[in-house]
């Protein structure tokens, strides 16, 4: 059994780009997070194994339209020790 550590995420960080949006995700350390990409229709999905969502303030992140070409970006608990970052 692999003994991985979780990984905080502190905050959440949405930076336009004129490529589209990138979605910045803090930890305490700058760890670097390795997603698990699946894409459906107008959903992609990222999927992060071994991190927690550790925000200040609430228990989700949500953007409405954070751009013209994106409606929603959603970052929330998967599981106990997964998170998921929604793109439509």
């Amino acid at each position: 059994q692999e003994n991985s550590t979780i990984t905080q995420v502190t905050g959440v960080k949405l930076n336009p780009t004129t490529q589209g949006l990138q979605v910045i995700l803090v930890t305490p350390s700058g760890q670097k997070l390795q997603p698990l990409i699946s894409q459906s229709e107008n959903n992609l999905a990222l999927d992060i194994p071994n991190a927690v969502l550790a925000l200040p303030d609430r228990q989700e992140f949500t953007a409405t339209n954070p751009t013209a070409e994106i409606a929603q970006v959603t970052v929330k608990p998967l599981n106990a020790s997964s998170i998921r970052v929604t793109i439509t």
